[in-house]
């Protein structure tokens, strides 16, 4: 079976199996609300013309709270009515109290050949960034405007990026040459194939999810995306029995732990948590990175940084 055709088969069960993401409880101390948002005009870069931003946010804080932004890039087959696939993923981050953004667009990637290259890359990938950058400046245009979603963010604290499968060639931009500029400070890599887009250019705290069942993206490459991110703190989980669609909400493949491990993720690296989330990402703990599941490997690598006493799993 082609490559194409593996993902063209997720597109299709994704419409066919996906369920609500209103049918669970948030796993956050949040309720969530819902918006998606028509956003029209040429992305040069990515050569879309339309697209839809999907936004969750806290829907019972008080009037005056505000919560991080987190912009979310989806997979090869997202981009249109898979979209639904992630939307419980999406509620249960942002039911730790973050503002999600993401966008709908380019299945199976924006601009380019649908032809990968020898190295199983496709060149229609890495033009997604420039979609993700859109639904930031949408964020910070909206907020200016006052709207009532937008309000919610907490600029001052920097911005999260995570990812699944292909979005992955958009975070590491996001976290690399973007970084500056739109002020992000952490990214999520769950089950991503950060290809033409290495990880290489990533210069903030990275944390890479995948598992040994994942056939699609394997944890080889996962692996050698982390290996060539030079940047610490990073974190490679490589958990016993997930496979590629453990972020979605396809028939038996949902994991809520991955969901509120990015969360805690995020509230160590734009919130400054050093006490609960910090144990969940680095601790050693039930309901830790490391320590939820059987892994086949799982590694903290702090550099010289000295910032964090974790522990180091092997």
């Amino acid at each position: 079976m082609s490559s194409h055709t593996a993902w063209s088969n997720l597109c299709l069960l994704s419409i066919v199996f996906s369920t609500s993401c209103a049918s669970r409880a948030h796993l956050g101390n949040y309720n969530v609300s819902f918006e998606s948002f028509l956003d029209h005009g040429l992305e040069p870069l990515s050569t879309v013309s339309t697209r839809t931003f999907e936004v969750f946010s806290p829907a019972n804080g008080t009037e005056s709270q505000q919560f991080p932004l987190l912009v979310f890039a989806h997979g090869a087959a997202g981009g249109g009515m898979d979209m639904e696939i992630y939307r419980e993923h999406l509620k249960d981050v942002a039911s730790f109290g973050f503002v999600v953004i993401a966008p709908s667009s380019c299945f199976m990637g924006c601009s380019g050949s649908y032809v990968a290259d020898r190295h199983g890359c496709f060149p229609r990938w890495p033009s997604f960034v420039y979609e993700n950058i859109r639904a930031i400046k949408y964020a910070q245009n909206q907020s200016k405007e006052g709207s009532e979603w937008a309000r919610k963010i907490a600029w001052e604290t920097g911005i999260g990026a995570f990812a699944h499968s292909m979005g992955g060639e958009a975070v590491v931009q996001l976290a690399g040459k973007f970084a500056s500029e739109y002020k992000v400070k952490a990214i999520v890599c769950e089950h991503c194939f950060p290809c033409h887009e290495t990880g290489a250019q990533i210069d903030k705290p990275a944390l890479f999810f995948t598992g040994d069942q994942d056939y699609i993206v394997t944890a080889k490459k996962v692996k050698a995306a982390y290996a060539t991110d030079t940047a610490t703190p990073k974190t490679y989980a490589n958990a016993r029995g997930r496979g590629h669609m453990e972020v979605t909400s396809l028939p038996l493949s949902y994991n809520p732990a991955i969901s509120m491990q990015t969360a805690a993720f995020m509230k160590v690296w734009l919130s400054g948590d050093n006490g609960h989330f910090h144990d969940v990402v680095y601790g050693k703990g039930p309901n830790s990175v490391c320590g939820y599941a059987p892994m086949v490997e799982c590694d903290h690598d702090l550099g010289k940084s000295t910032a964090l006493a974790v522990p180091v799993f092997v």
